[in-house]
């Protein structure tokens, strides 16, 4: 599954096999934070 951002990043879905990849851990640590603060700033 991929989900494309407006901002025109493609980020694909972590899957099992995917696991040992740090980069898409850290890619999906940080896109949860910045969608947390996004929504927290917006109330």
């Amino acid at each position: 599954m991929v989900i494309t951002q407006e901002n025109g990043f493609d980020f694909e879905e972590i899957d099992a096999a995917d696991a040992p990849s740090a980069d898409s851990f850290w890619w999906g640590m940080w896109s949860g934070i910045i969608v947390v603060g996004t929504v927290v700033a917006a109330t």
